[in-house]
């Protein structure tokens, strides 16, 4: 029996990976209780990354988190074999295995961070080609409070993650307050609007205090949106009927009065990310906020230079 084990570990000396994976599978066959099974699997693995057998290396390394762990050295080969079977299984695309396994992890180690933070990624990343929204959404929101009580441990990478996440959980609710139209009664659906509103502006402003430029500007730029389309929906909701034409004036300036302090809001969020300028920053976004000022403040923004010829300039 032994001499079946040192021949397979002659063979995986010689890097005979193909016939050394043979001889282990079928000594682990033949003596399923020889106490040197144990030690197959991380043979098996070797030779399986070997020939790009990736599903294969990953049951293996299954085997590996699955053995009972007596002392924190073992609980740390299991850890890393867990997270390098769902690496292995997204690599052979077993999808189904792959999100089990990232799962796993997700659910089972906060630390180290680094490794914990990638999990949760790996899950959004694969939801996001899925479709499938709702368990995105899940897994991205874990991101942003995986990072928000990382504390000292927070990195530049888990930062970025999280602004991303914040960001896009934001522009979901946005979608939904897009979709929500102000009709009578009044009371009612101005409610649901504003409570999609403050979700959206929860998300984004979470993502701007996380601090990552690339989403600071698009996310208060949709900020100061989010309060001006409230203002626009506002003055075009369904009017009631049987008013006449001084109580529907009437009406009017009373819709422009609720109007006003959110167009007042989106002007003042504008002129935030529009003074970015003056910290050299003007991107796509800064550049929409000064267009959205154009027409929120024409007197003020809407300007433009007159372009004199070269020519003309010197006569």
């Amino acid at each position: 029996v032994s001499a079946e084990f040192d021949a397979a570990t002659l063979l995986m000396e010689e890097e005979n990976y193909d016939q050394a994976v043979v001889v282990l599978l079928e000594f682990r066959n033949n003596y399923p209780n020889h106490k040197l099974v144990k030690d197959i699997p991380s043979k098996l693995i070797v030779a399986y990354e070997s020939q790009d057998n990736w599903k294969g290396a990953a049951y293996e390394l299954q085997k590996i988190w699955k053995q009972p762990a007596k002392n924190s050295e073992q609980r740390e080969t299991q850890r890393i074999a867990l997270f390098q079977s769902a690496e292995y299984f997204e690599k052979a695309d077993d999808v189904d295995n792959a999100l089990a396994m990232y799962k796993r992890y997700a659910h089972d180690y906060k630390r180290p961070f680094n490794a914990a933070i990638e999990a949760h990624h790996k899950l959004d990343e694969m939801y996001l080609k899925m479709g499938e929204t709702t368990k995105r959404l899940f897994w991205m929101n874990k991101i942003v409070w995986l990072h928000l009580g990382a504390k000292d441990e927070k990195t530049d990478r888990s930062k970025y993650l999280a602004a991303k996440a914040s960001y896009e959980l934001a522009e979901n609710e946005r979608i939904k307050f897009d979709r929500v139209k102000i009709t009578m009664p009044l009371a009612a659906s101005i409610e649901k609007k504003n409570k999609r509103m403050q979700a959206a502006l929860e998300r984004y402003t979470q993502s701007v205090q996380i601090g990552v430029l690339e989403f600071t500007t698009s996310a208060t730029y949709r900020i100061a949106e989010l309060y001006a389309q409230f203002s626009k929906s506002l003055m075009n909701s369904e009017r009631p009927s049987g008013l006449d034409e001084l109580e529907m004036e009437e009406y009017v300036y009373l819709i422009e009065d609720q109007a006003f302090p959110l167009d007042e809001a989106a002007i003042e969020v504008h002129q935030t990310n529009a003074g970015r300028t003056y910290d050299g920053l003007y991107d796509e976004w800064v550049k929409k906020s000064f267009g959205s000022l154009a027409k929120l403040m024409p007197g003020q923004y809407a300007k433009f230079e007159k372009q004199v010829k070269y020519v003309d300039a010197i006569r």
